[in-house]
């Protein structure tokens, strides 16, 4: 499933790189980036005050 442009995967197979260079491939990250999407989901779903504290805490960090 490719639902991430390439730019999205190659970021955070730069990050991986930094912090788990030995997951670092296109395969892992692109799931990884599945999974991050599924979890905010699931968050909204089933808890939607920590997603908003999540999106508050962004918007915090953006004006940081």
């Amino acid at each position: 499933m490719d639902l991430y442009k390439e730019e999205d995967i190659d970021g955070v197979m730069r990050y991986m790189g930094i912090f788990h260079p030995e997951k670092a491939d296109k395969v892992y990250c692109q799931a990884l980036l599945e999974y991050w999407e599924l979890t905010l989901k699931d968050l909204a779903v089933n808890n939607p005050e920590d997603l908003e504290k999540t999106i508050q805490a962004f918007e915090e960090s953006k004006n940081s």
